[in-house]
């Protein structure tokens, strides 16, 4: 079965006193979902949330800035149609 992960991060941005969330879905087979597996420990039963840290995440056109944290992840089997 195929899956895709859903990675929830959250950071507090201090100028404007908000609690901001990202959210990044990856397919199984995508060059970016072994390394976020790999940086954040992922297995079937969770994450290691003790050893993650903070990522500097890039979109490719502009830099969004800040200590962003893994909050949740989430496996969605895809559906054969």
């Amino acid at each position: 079965m195929k899956y895709t992960v859903e990675l929830q991060f959250k950071r507090f941005n201090l100028p404007t006193l908000r609690e901001e969330t990202l959210t990044m879905s990856l397919k199984e087979q995508s060059v970016g979902f072994r390394r976020m597996m790999e940086t954040y420990f992922v297995t079937d039963d969770g994450w290691d949330q003790d050893n993650g840290h903070e990522i500097t995440i890039s979109d490719g056109k502009r830099r969004i800035d800040g200590k962003w944290w893994l909050y949740s992840v989430l496996r969605i089997p895809e559906v054969d149609k």
